[in-house]
């Protein structure tokens, strides 16, 4: 996607890959500002910084979530520069944005998949003790106190040797979701 806008940030060209992707209009788009894509999910720094760079005549790249015309949230990374007249000054700025939402979806699934059970949707061993080491250093850090709970299922291979292992995951999964009811959000 491509789009120009004039040195106040008012859009002036946009292509059709833009059309395609945000599902507004040239006509709609042209004198609007780049904001007609925000999701509102973006803290003001991000643009306060973005804003700075550009100014300051560099370019700027990261990533935004964005919101198409029909509501549609996606991700896309950004590259906008400065574009300079004979004399140096800024005249307009030319953002290249790619629609990475396909790639954001893949990496969240694989880190998700990395950090979980998958059978119980509870976090696994290693991510339960990277927390658990987090927390430890928080806790002797802020002086703070917290408490540990761990589960042992005495006999759970008795489960699994007499019933096989689906009823011994579904038992894990029964346990899993009382679980999850009965704690807090938190916790």
């Amino acid at each position: 996607v491509i789009l120009i806008t004039n040195k106040l940030g008012i859009i002036e060209y946009v292509n059709k890959k833009f059309t395609h992707l945000t599902g507004y209009t040239s006509e709609e788009a042209i004198g609007q500002s780049p904001k007609l894509l925000s999701s509102g999910t973006t803290i003001a720094e991000t643009y306060s910084h973005l804003w700075n760079t550009l100014l300051s005549g560099k370019e700027w790249r990261g990533e935004f979530y964005n919101r198409k015309k029909n509501g549609d949230l996606y991700w896309s990374s950004e590259y906008i520069s400065p574009i300079f007249d004979d004399m140096g000054n800024i005249t307009n700025f030319v953002a290249l944005q790619e629609d990475i939402t396909e790639h954001r979806k893949m990496t969240e699934e694989i880190n998700y998949q990395v950090s979980h059970d998958l059978l119980t949707g509870l976090i696994n061993r290693r991510e339960f003790e990277k927390r658990l080491e987090r927390l430890i250093e928080s806790a002797q850090k802020d002086d703070t106190e917290h408490a540990f709970c761990f589960f042992d299922l005495d006999k759970f291979k008795i489960v699994n040797d007499t019933s096989g292992h689906p009823a011994g995951d579904e038992l894990l999964r029964q346990i899993s979701v009382l679980t999850k009811e009965n704690i807090r959000q938190r916790d």
